[in-house]
């Protein structure tokens, strides 16, 4: 399941979707949500600029999880990329 954000304020969904994927005899599964991190002043979140929110720096290292790996972004290939772009979130 792809999340638009880190599912912080809404425990009580993550652990219904975890109780149906056990219940659907799930043999593998995963909730994944973004996590941008600015180098310039430590602020994380889910930014939705190129530039940090808080201080404008460009140097943001966005963490995605593609085909069951965790990395920053600037390390996907092409292939990657464009799975990461197709994408669709479920809120």
């Amino acid at each position: 399941m792809e999340m638009p954000s880190p599912p912080m304020h809404n425990i009580e969904a993550v652990e219904t979707i975890i109780r149906h994927m056990h219940d659907s005899d799930m043999g593998y599964g995963g909730i994944n949500y973004p996590v941008d991190f600015c180098v310039g002043c430590n602020l994380t979140g889910v930014f939705n600029e190129d530039n940090c929110p808080r201080c404008g720096s460009a140097n943001i290292r966005r963490v995605r999880r593609i085909t069951g790996y965790l990395s920053t972004t600037d390390r996907f290939n092409d292939s990657k990329l464009a799975e990461l772009k197709d994408r669709v979130t479920h809120r």
